[in-house]
């Protein structure tokens, strides 16, 4: 695990960007004011059988500057898509026909056969709603993405995985990254933000209680 995320890290802080003139291909709108990273190494596998939202999600990662991207559209092939592109990153929607994208999750974080149970995974889902949030985190999702997607929201993802890396933990009932970071997987829209308070202190309080039975690996 610490040398597939040693690796990934390497590849997204080659680069800060430090000047506004600069000609690398980082979407403007997904860039903090000071600095970005250069993810044009960055190797993405996405998950996702509409062609709409492949070319969408093609436009949108070439806009931050991702190219080394692959597409994989049938759940069942996915495992050997990871064994052989070696991905740094997954991007999965949760709602395709043949299969339950949670399911999936679980798949990759518990399978003995899995050929990486640490990837870092995306959930993309047109659901936001805490129940959805909540069940994406407890398969073992890293970070969660709400439609209608923008350039700057998969960026913001990516740079939370690479700025904020959990530990992993393994137990009888999850495989995952700890789930003490809950209130940043939850998706900030504007649907969401009368959502938190009370139900959130909640679901962090019991994150906590669920991870103190586990320990990583």
């Amino acid at each position: 695990e610490a040398q597939r995320r040693n690796r990934f890290l390497r590849r997204a802080r080659d680069y800060q960007h430090q000047q506004a003139s600069t000609r690398m291909p980082v979407c403007r709108c997904a860039m903090t004011s000071k600095s970005a990273y250069d993810l044009s190494r960055l190797k993405l596998l996405i998950v996702d059988d509409d062609q709409h939202m492949q070319t969408l999600l093609r436009t949108i990662v070439r806009g931050i500057g991702i190219e080394n991207v692959k597409f994989e559209d049938k759940p069942a092939h996915v495992l050997a898509a990871i064994a052989t592109f070696n991905p740094d990153i997954m991007l999965l929607d949760l709602q395709m026909p043949e299969t339950d994208g949670l399911a999936l999750a679980r798949h990759i974080r518990r399978d003995e056969k899995s050929p990486n149970p640490y990837l870092p995974m995306i959930a993309v889902s047109a659901a936001a709603d805490r129940t959805h949030v909540t069940a994406a985190r407890d398969a073992g999702i890293n970070e969660f993405l709400a439609k209608p997607l923008s350039a700057a929201s998969v960026y913001d993802r990516i740079v939370s995985i690479i700025e904020k890396p959990r530990p992993f933990v393994r137990n009888s009932a999850y495989a995952g990254p700890c789930r003490r970071r809950l209130k940043k997987l939850i998706y900030r829209g504007v649907e969401q933000r009368s959502a938190a308070g009370k139900t959130l202190a909640q679901a962090v309080a019991k994150a906590h209680r669920e991870d103190g039975k586990g320990a990583a690996p």
